[in-house]
């Protein structure tokens, strides 16, 4: 399982990042809230509502959001998590 964080320009303030898993693509993204600069994490590639994870540091919610995406096996041909 591969996990790789993107940085994205937004309108408007704040910051986005693109989550992306290796073999299925886009799975979420990440926003910063302009205003307090806590990040929050939403699950689906077009989800902007409703946030699935929140923290303030970025680096501890990256390593939150790598453990909630399934790991998938290639040999075995089906997905553990």
């Amino acid at each position: 399982m591969t996990v790789e964080f993107k940085d994205k320009s937004t309108l408007g303030g704040g910051r986005s990042i693109e989550v992306l898993h290796s073999g299925m693509g886009l799975v979420g993204h990440i926003r910063q809230h302009p205003q307090t600069g806590e990040y929050h994490y939403y699950a689906g590639p077009s989800n902007v509502l409703t946030p699935s994870l929140s923290h303030g540091n970025i680096e501890t919610l990256k390593q939150k959001v790598g453990a909630t995406l399934p790991i998938h096996v290639p040999r075995l041909g089906r997905r553990l998590g």
